[in-house]
């Protein structure tokens, strides 16, 4: 046929097609058919353009590989209402561009609609174009689909499309109310082709649902539906609408979804997820989000994943890839086994949103090879941080809380709420809480698990047997913030002012060797037979803020404000120590034998009082230092000895009394020299006291004769300050090497009242004697005394001068009587005297003098001064052999 308009108005049959010339407009009239039974039923020839064909009936080809319409050069097709279009092979073909508007039907066991050379195909309202063949209802190459109709592909092959595109790309404009289905794949960009995809319909595949290569891209609108997985290899994805069965991002690529998924997100290659709709995935297992290497995810809505043994997130890379998640505020990662997990040591999850887990196990994040968390102010975590393989980074400015009470960790104890499997670091600004009576608070634990915890706002696990903080390798604590629960196993705890560690049964617990506490804020201990701090194995504990152990004594266990065993306790000035005992330097035995020192210039208190334990050494030799200044509420004991330092300061210090019975009941006494202090009690039992060069002692008590003082320099001064003193009392002076020195004897308002030039290389047994006078006390090196036995004149009659009395009148020369007032006496022990000869008594024979002078023989002590010529004159200057000799006791 030839012409420029052509209708056919009846039934045609023909075996090779009718041929179509060029600008020719065919129209096939209703209800008329047009049948071939060879290749074509339409045909344009290759030099043939311009070609129009409007089909009303129904055009078909029944041959073998044949078309309803084979347009050579391109085209322009228009299939009306109720009109069909069907080939054995398809119903269009063009190998030119060609348009084609089907408001019918078109059909075809192969590719339904070929267009080889481009074009546009506008598939209408109540347009059907249906196919079986596996390779495609549609075939575009560098085509347009704009579909408000049905594209329907039955074949189960593997090829089996909807839409196919040729590597020459094209684009899908799936409107409202458009469907598009494949019994495999709906709409596949085949090769390297660009394809756009904007749905606002249905697109359905067995399999993808559209599949796009590394060009394009997919626009799911609001009213889009997609049907199957939604497949990118590299083009971007976005979704405001709803994709059913889960997106795959395969080399790459951003996926943007404000509506929602409801299938797994795969990603593979350096891809970029950002969500403000939801993602739901619900397969039995695997995750709701799969990150394959370098890809990051931003979310500010929902991303969950709720079926068994799955993750809302999975962060699978090597081990170096660096995977990154932000949860925005608003934003919600839920998974069963796990919100998130992680597999590369450089991935990184910030959080300021809302990241969970729903099983029993409750771990909200796991990575496996270490990794950073990094949860900001506002930002929750339902479940337990879980790093393990490699040290890991947590900071927390918001909250993570774990009330599930199982555990997770190596082993598994209750309501772990951050675990460090290898290591690593947690800054805490924020809240980390765990339920349970063992949970823990932070844990790290494992080969090579030194942690570092920074913590300056809480960290909570209220549990009678719960840990704030268990550093199961070693490592450092830092808090200024609050923690409640035994912080243990750290090498070194620094809590500073305004801190507060608060446990049941302790508050800090130093095991290892060395380990080194400082603390300036508050630990505390509630139970019966707790402890504020426990530290062991040569390690350091220094105060100045309050420990203190609430709870009632245990019997036979080591409980109160401090527990040391074989450790060093220095209490600064402003330090308060209390509990039931103060300070237990016994170890967790009551009556161990591991001593320690403990230097104390604050307060160390018995809840007690002073009739309870401010510190027991139990079975040890411990020693105690004591700064001026110190304050101690009841005994200090041991029962093994001990040694007590008296300290140098600027100020001068004040204790208790010491020894057997006493406030101090440790038998050695060092003061330091320079040092200034006053012992309150007595002194008593078998104590040495030495006072160190320079030094000054105050006695304000009675001091026990069994007791040893001993001056270690050249300048040190001793105070005797009881205002008790009777005449006669006295100072003995042992086995002190003065080389030569003087004595001062001073009052307690520090003014000297007497001084003595010691001129031996040895003072040994001497006597400074005390005796009251008009004015206050008379010290005198030897006091003038009469031998026992000695018989003085008194009014009443002559009576022997050990049996004198103060206020007895004597009888003086010169006549009246005197009262007596005072009485001393003296003993020596001349087998100790370095020189005997200088103390024996001396014996005035009768007559001496002349007649009755003396009437007896009279014995007296060589410094007894004699009136004689006028002169007092001391009795050992007028020994002459004869009449007055010295006496050979």
């Amino acid at each position: 046929m030839s012409g420029n308009a052509t209708t056919i108005t009846s039934n045609t049959s023909v075996s090779n097609g009718i041929v179509l010339s060029s600008n020719e407009t065919l129209t096939v009239a209703p209800g008329v058919t047009v049948a071939s039974s060879g290749i074509n039923a339409l045909y344009e020839s290759p030099s043939v353009t311009g070609v129009a064909i409007v089909n009303k009936g129904m055009v078909s080809a029944t041959g073998s590989q044949s078309v309803a319409i084979d347009l050579e050069t391109g085209g322009t097709v228009t299939n009306a209402a109720g009109a069909v279009l069907s080939g054995q092979y398809g119903g269009v073909v063009g190998f030119g561009a060609v348009s084609l508007t089907n408001a019918g039907t078109i059909t075809g066991s192969a590719q339904v609609v070929n267009l080889q050379g481009g074009g546009v195909v506008n598939n209408e309202q109540g347009g059907v174009i249906s196919g079986n063949s596996g390779r495609g209802d549609l075939y575009l190459s560098g085509a347009t689909l704009v579909n408000a109709g049905l594209i329907t592909q039955t074949s189960n092959t593997s090829l089996g499309a909807g839409v196919q595109f040729s590597s020459q790309g094209g684009s899908i404009d799936n409107l409202a109310g458009g469907t598009i289905t494949g019994n495999y794949d709906a709409a596949v960009a085949g090769g390297t082709g660009v394809a756009f995809v904007t749905n606002a319909g249905t697109i359905t595949g067995t399999n993808d649902a559209v599949a796009l290569g590394t060009g394009g891209g997919l626009n799911n609108a609001a009213s889009g539906v997609i049907k199957g997985i939604a497949y990118s290899g590299g083009a971007p994805i976005t979704n405001a609408g709803d994709i059913v069965d889960g997106v795959t991002m395969k080399n790459g690529g951003t996926l943007t979804n404000s509506g929602s998924i409801g299938g797994p997100v795969d990603f593979t290659g350096a891809g970029t997820l950002i969500n403000s709709g939801n993602i739901s995935a619900t397969q039995t297992s695997g995750e709701g989000v799969f990150l394959s290497s370098n890809e990051t995810v931003i979310n500010s809505s929902t991303i969950a994943n709720n079926a068994s043994y799955s993750s809302a997130i999975y962060m699978g890379g090597v081990s170096s890839s660096s995977d990154s998640i932000v949860n925005q505020t608003g934003g919600v990662i839920t998974g069963y086994a796990t919100g998130i997990e992680s597999t590369g040591s450089l991935d990184v999850i910030t959080n300021a949103g809302l990241i969970t887990s729903t099983s029993t196990l409750d771990l909200a994040i796991k990575l496996r090879a270490g990794g950073s968390v990094d949860n900001v102010a506002g930002g929750t975590i339902e479940g337990s941080v879980y790093f393990r393989g490699a040290p890991g980074t947590l900071t927390n400015a918001g909250s993570i809380i774990d009330t599930t009470q199982q555990g997770v960790g190596e082993p598994a104890i209750e309501g772990e709420a951050v675990i460090f499997a290898n290591g690593g670091t947690l800054n805490n600004t924020g809240v980390i809480s765990a339920s349970g009576l063992q949970a823990t608070g932070v844990i790290f634990f494992g080969t090579g698990g030194v942690g570092v915890v920074t913590n300056s706002g809480t960290i909570s696990a209220p549990g009678r047997e719960a840990f704030g903080i268990d550093l199961g390798g070693g490592g450092t604590v830092v808090n200024s913030g609050t923690v409640i629960g035994v912080v243990s196993g750290a090498n070194a705890v620094t809590n500073q002012a305004g801190g507060v560690i608060s446990g049941y049964y302790q508050g800090i617990q130093a095991n290892d060797t060395g380990d080194l506490v400082v603390n300036d804020g508050s630990v505390s201990a509630s139970a019966s037979g707790g402890t504020g701090i426990y530290i062991n194995g040569l390690g350091t504990l220094i105060n100045q803020g309050t420990i203190t152990a609430t709870g009632a004594a245990v019997p036979g266990q080591a409980s109160g404000g401090v527990v040391l065993s074989d450790a060093t306790f220095t209490n600064a000035a402003g330090g308060v120590v209390s509990g039931n005992t103060g300070v237990s330097a016994t170890g967790n035995d009551l009556f161990g034998n591991v001593a320690g020192t403990i230097i104390n210039a604050g307060t160390i208190a018995s809840t007690a009082g002073t009739a309870g334990i401010a510190i027991s050494f139990g079975a040890g030799a411990g020693d105690l230092v004591i700064d001026p200044g110190a304050v101690f509420i009841g005994q200090v004991a041991s029962n093994a000895g001990g040694t007590i330092e008296l300290a140098s300061a600027a100020s001068a210090g004040t204790i208790g009394g010491i020894g057997a019975g006493e406030q101090f009941a440790l038998p050695v006494i060092n003061e330091d020299a320079g040092a200034r202090w006053t012992i309150n009690g007595p002194v008593s039992g078998n104590e040495t006291i030495t006072i160190g060069n320079g030094a000054t002692l105050a006695f304000a008590n009675s001091v026990t004769s069994g007791a040893t003082i001993d001056f270690s320099g050249h300048s040190a001064v001793i105070g005797l300050t009881n205002d008790a003193y009777q005449s006669g009392d006295h100072v003995a002076i042992n086995s002190l090497p003065f080389e030569p020195d003087i004595l001062d004897v001073i009052n307690a308002g520090g003014a000297t009242l007497a001084s003595f030039v010691l001129n031996t290389t040895t003072y040994t047994t001497s006597d400074f004697s005390l005796a009251a006078s008009g004015s206050g006390i008379a010290v005198t090196e030897a006091i003038p005394c009469f031998a026992r036995g000695t018989r003085i004149r008194l009014l009443r009659g002559e009576i022997a001068v050990e049996a004198l009395r103060v206020r007895d009148r004597v009888v003086v020369l010169g006549g009246g009587a005197r009262p007596v007032r005072w009485i001393g006496w003296r003993r020596i022990d001349l087998g100790r005297h370095p020189r005997p000869e200088t103390v024996r008594p001396v014996r005035i024979l009768a007559a001496a003098f002349g007649p009755g002078l003396p009437a007896r023989d009279l014995v007296v002590s060589p410094g007894h001064a004699l009136f004689v010529d006028g002169a007092l004159i001391p009795a050992e200057y007028l020994v002459n052999g004869a009449t007055i000799i010295r006496e050979d006791v």
